[in-house]
């Protein structure tokens, strides 16, 4: 029945579900199809009225080979009765209704059924076939892939909510979205909320996060973060907070989002007795699939980073030297920012206006000498004596 409907009929009932009405009919088509399964009431209710005013709206249209004379003489039987009750019609409009395809029994008692045709007739008219479900042409992905991704300095991983599983697209269309849920355990809920935050100003957070990532489905090495073209995120029903475009002066190219993870800490409801649904939208295209994951994560302070970096003890100069080369290597000569020197040491030549005050310096054993900036933006060299090691230590 839906696949019988024009496009103006698909994207009537489309836009009554609230659906995207955009795009070529086979996606329309699919659509439409996908709207049967949820068994929606009002829905099918709608769908019944677009095919019943399709039906009212259809004039049959017979077959007349050139040596058939019976079918001839009944078509213009049809047609006397048909003007015949156009008359009527006229002369007192209340009690004849008339429409395309409708003509009163005593107009002609003889007619045959076959000119009157069905109200629900065969949803695939000659010679329009079925098509199969776009869905089965979709390639195969794996619901939960074995993908890695980058493990982030600055947070520590505690739990797996959402497993890395794949953004499935349902059809062809380029618009696809899929939903996802998950529950909070009581110590989880209990973990995140006393690990809440006030600071000055307001601000709410959390060191014990709930983090969302997406990256590319690539099982071959580990993935960075990734934002699939034209996201769109909703938690709860709330739509979420997404990192900002990346400002690009290109024209006709569509907008990339900074590749990051999201803190959904706050669109979630920190309680193990509600579940949790996240609805995600995206662009597919063709050759690329992604991946969602959600991780319940702590965020690590500066008193967790100072210990483990004297965890790891002092390093050789040497050795600091030796990485300096090799990060140098990646530059270029004429950089305005970095200036690389013989021995593999390099010096900034951009002054930065903004400073902060460090409270725990970091600085090499074997060091001779510091570079200070002082209140002019001047570049002073500054001996290491013994007077200035006690300072800074």
């Amino acid at each position: 029945m839906i696949l019988s409907f024009s496009v103006s009929q698909l994207q009537a009932l489309l836009d009554y579900a609230g659906r995207n009405k955009s795009g070529r009919k086979t996606e329309l088509q699919s659509r439409a199809v996908d709207l049967l399964k949820l068994h929606s009431t009002p829905v099918n209710m709608k769908i019944k009225a677009l095919y019943k005013s399709f039906s009212q709206g259809y004039t049959p249209s017979t077959s007349q080979p050139p040596n058939s004379t019976s079918s001839m003489s009944s078509s213009r039987q049809s047609t006397a009765a048909y003007t015949s009750a156009a008359i009527q019609h006229q002369n007192n409009p209340m009690r004849t209704p008339i429409y395309p395809g409708y003509l009163p029994q005593h107009a002609n008692p003889q007619m045959p059924s076959q000119l009157h045709p069905p109200m629900y007739s065969t949803p695939y008219p000659h010679p329009y076939t079925p098509k199969l479900s776009a869905q089965s042409s979709s390639p195969n992905y794996p619901v939960h892939p074995d993908v890695r991704l980058k493990k982030l300095p600055f947070y520590d991983i505690l739990v797996e909510l959402i497993k890395p599983s794949s953004l499935v697209p349902k059809d062809n269309g380029r618009p696809q979205n899929a939903s996802f849920s998950f529950h909070l355990t009581p110590q989880q809920a209990t973990d995140v909320t006393s690990s809440r935050d006030c600071r000055l100003g307001g601000r709410l957070e959390f060191v014990n996060q709930i983090q969302m990532r997406f990256c590319q489905l690539e099982t071959s090495c580990e993935q960075e973060d990734f934002m699939p073209p034209g996201l769109g995120v909703n938690i709860n029903g709330q739509p979420s907070k997404l990192p900002p475009f990346i400002p690009s002066n290109k024209q006709g190219v569509e907008p990339k989002r900074s590749n990051r993870p999201v803190d959904i800490t706050t669109y979630v409801k920190l309680s193990p007795l509600h579940a949790n649904y996240i609805d995600v939208g995206w662009n597919s295209d063709y050759g690329s699939a992604y991946v969602i994951a959600v991780y319940l994560v702590r965020m690590l302070v500066t008193a967790d980073l100072l210990q483990r970096m004297r965890a790891k003890g002092a390093r050789q100069s040497d050795f600091t030297r030796g990485l300096n080369v090799l990060s140098s290597s990646r530059l270029t000569q004429d950089s305005t920012e970095i200036q690389l020197h013989q021995d593999g040491s390099w010096s900034t030549l951009a002054v930065k206006v903004e400073h902060s005050q460090a409270i725990s310096p970091v600085l090499g054993k074997s060091a001779m000498k510091i570079e200070v900036i002082s209140d002019d933006l001047g570049l002073k060299d500054v001996e290491l004596t013994d007077s200035v090691n006690g300072a800074l230590q």
